[in-house]
């Protein structure tokens, strides 16, 4: 088993801040395509006694999202204010002895670059724009971060603007979509350019069991297959290769990023006009896992984001139970897990569903769930294991109960 696992659970911007007035989804909110997210969950006001909590079950760290609305909500104009206020954030989870892994898009971004500037297929925004804000916080909050994630989704946000229409800016195009995936992967590789050389940057990708629907969709099945593996070449070869769109040789992205941050989708199936259906199915993330270890061995997994919750409190503890013994068994397997973030650790905004999903660890009213508890036990019991084989190893004892012979 590969030597060290941390845990810890995500606080999603939107989810737990509610949108930013000048995000893409503020915009969406206010035109009646999502309900209104107010505040999310609180976190904004709440999250010292937040990491607090989580630190109660175990957890070594929390992902967050530095809201690139919030740090910077009109092009050139940085708010100082919101830099001082994520500033804090990132010292109370210091403070609860909580690891910073930090995330600088996950899907909703300000208008000015999402709209204004054609966000991701824009070459200028993601080669100029992009760079200057990656670095600007990486100036001024840097020294409180642990580890970077720069763009967490670069598939379902992209297939929600232009395939499914259930994001910003809501239109319906195939060219678009895998321009914006495209762009988004190259923009992850502009942000390691900038952050690499100190905290460990990883590359935000997705991994989904993706079926063919009953009414029959073998090629969109195939397509949104092939998008969402089209970063292994990148990594493996240093070219991207989407659909429909010219070969992009990117050299130096051979030697980029040191971890793959994956957030785990479950299971999709795709009808024939390529809309989707999610069902999650965790017992896929074994097999997922050996995957991503047989297509890129030489980069350790972040499994970055991993939705276990349904809102039932019988299928919460299943979930739960199911989702530790997959972690296990991916770690068993020799896959080098790294990291396991449950998200989100608190519920909040779940964008078309509201304040009904359910997801958290803990709810609205900071009480711990069902899953709590699992991952709790989970994380003693793994404490308790990593003591005992501390204690053997120092007595000179193998698990096998044999003396340790010295080479």
């Amino acid at each position: 088993m590969p030597a060290s696992l941390t845990w810890g659970a995500a606080f999603p911007a939107v989810q737990s801040e509610g949108a930013a007035l000048a995000s893409d989804w503020f915009d969406w909110e206010r035109r009646g395509e999502a309900p209104p997210s107010f505040d999310g969950n609180g976190f904004a006001v709440d999250h010292a006694d937040d990491f607090r909590l989580l630190h109660g079950l175990g957890a070594d760290g929390v992902r967050l999202t530095l809201d690139w609305s919030r740090l910077e909500p009109a092009a050139g104009q940085p708010d100082a204010a919101a830099f001082d206020r994520y500033r804090e954030v990132l010292t109370s989870a210091r403070a609860a002895g909580l690891q910073t892994w930090v995330v600088l898009a996950d899907g909703p971004l300000p208008g000015w670059f999402s709209i204004d500037e054609r966000g991701w297929r824009e070459r200028s925004a993601r080669s100029y724009l992009w760079p200057r804000h990656v670095e600007r916080v990486a100036e001024r909050v840097g020294d409180l971060v642990d580890a970077w994630i720069p763009i967490l989704r670069p598939v379902s946000f992209a297939r929600g603007a232009f395939v499914t229409a259930a994001a910003p800016p809501g239109t319906r195009s195939i060219q678009k979509f895998v321009e914006t995936v495209q762009g988004a992967y190259l923009a992850s590789f502009a942000a390691w350019r900038v952050l690499r050389g100190a905290q460990p940057v990883a590359l935000g990708v997705e991994a989904a069991t993706v079926r063919v629907g009953e009414d029959g969709g073998e090629r969109p099945t195939r397509l949104y297959d092939t998008v969402q593996w089209a970063w292994v070449e990148g990594l493996r070869d240093g070219v991207l290769q989407l659909p429909r769109l010219p070969q992009q040789r990117v050299d130096e992205m051979r030697h980029a990023f040191d971890a793959v941050a994956v957030t785990f989708e479950g299971t999709y199936a795709v009808g024939a006009d390529g809309r989707v259906a999610r069902a999650r199915q965790n017992e896929e993330l074994v097999a997922l896992a050996h995957r991503f270890a047989e297509t890129c061995p030489d980069r350790p997994l972040w499994l970055a984001g991993h939705v276990v919750s349904v809102g039932d409190v019988k299928a919460d503890t299943e979930a739960a139970e199911q989702a530790c013994a997959d972690v296990d068994a991916v770690r068993h397997d020799g896959i080098a897990l790294d990291r396991w973030i449950w998200e989100p650790a608190i519920d909040g905004y779940e964008g078309a569903a509201g304040f009904d999903a359910g997801l958290g660890l803990f709810d609205r009213n900071r009480h711990a769930k069902a899953a709590a508890g699992v991952v709790q036990r989970w994380s003693e019991a793994r404490t308790a294991a990593a003591t005992a084989e501390a204690a053997r190893l120092e007595a000179g004892v193998t698990t096998d109960g044999n003396d340790v012979q010295p080479v």
